[in-house]
């Protein structure tokens, strides 16, 4: 049975680490995702995720990007973390815990543009309820399995996805995240736990599914975007 995804209460909660995976090639859609506009924001992928993330909270936020790209309006205190994009997100998570100075790290892929901040906060609340000392992560499952790139994880599992990369995986997109998902959950690193509609973790792979936005745009509760003083929801 799946642990719930209880809301946030409003007590302090405690500091987390939180990525932004952004380092994909983006050869379906054609172009760079992360420069896309948000249909209701307006504001460039990157930014708008960056912005979800401190609207959950993030005490420490971390862009993962692939050698040689970055995006500069991103801002200064978010660190970069880089790896060659060649072998998918396995290598970006293993450095990504590796570098997070929180227990808890809650990842966030920058194509699932219509995950509000209320669900990350979620997602950590749980992981906190089954452990304080923030030793074990949750992970949402949905139809086609885990749900890998909306997860909390815990630092102390960097060394769990590093190990998954293979040679073989280069250039080929990746190899696989859920069988590293499957033996966290196992071990009892992972808890799977239950999450929103399936329509909020609709995310953009080509360009047929930017066609989704306008319908999808009232899944998005109104949110103070710290840095720009627009509200999430509202055009």
């Amino acid at each position: 049975m799946c642990a719930k995804a209880e809301p946030a209460t409003d007590s302090p909660a405690p500091a987390f680490t939180a990525v932004l995976l952004a380092g994909g090639r983006s050869r379906r859609m054609g172009r760079d995702k992360a420069r896309l506009p948000h249909p209701v924001t307006g504001l460039p992928l990157v930014a708008h995720q960056l912005a979800t993330l401190r609207a959950a909270g993030a005490t420490e936020l971390l862009l993962s990007l692939r050698a040689g790209t970055d995006y500069p309006k991103a801002g200064t205190e978010v660190a970069r973390v880089f790896d060659d994009g060649l072998a998918g997100p396995l290598p970006a998570l293993a450095a990504a815990l590796a570098r997070a100075a929180h227990p808890l790290v809650l990842v966030l892929a920058v194509d699932l543009p219509w995950i509000k901040p209320a669900t990350l906060r979620a997602l950590l609340a749980a992981a906190r309820e089954i452990d304080p000392a923030g030793e074990v992560g949750t992970v949402l499952r949905g139809t086609h399995g885990f749900e890998p790139l909306c997860a909390v994880y815990p630092r102390r599992a960097a060394s769990h996805f590093a190990a998954a990369v293979r040679p073989a995986d280069r250039d080929s997109g990746g190899g696989g995240l859920q069988p590293v998902l499957a033996a966290g959950v196992a071990a009892g690193w992972l808890r799977v736990v239950a999450g929103p509609d399936a329509a909020e973790l609709t995310n953009w792979n080509t360009p047929d599914d930017l066609a989704f936005g306008a319908g999808a745009a009232p899944l998005l509760e109104k949110v103070e975007i710290p840095e720009t003083g627009r509200l999430l929801g509202e055009l």
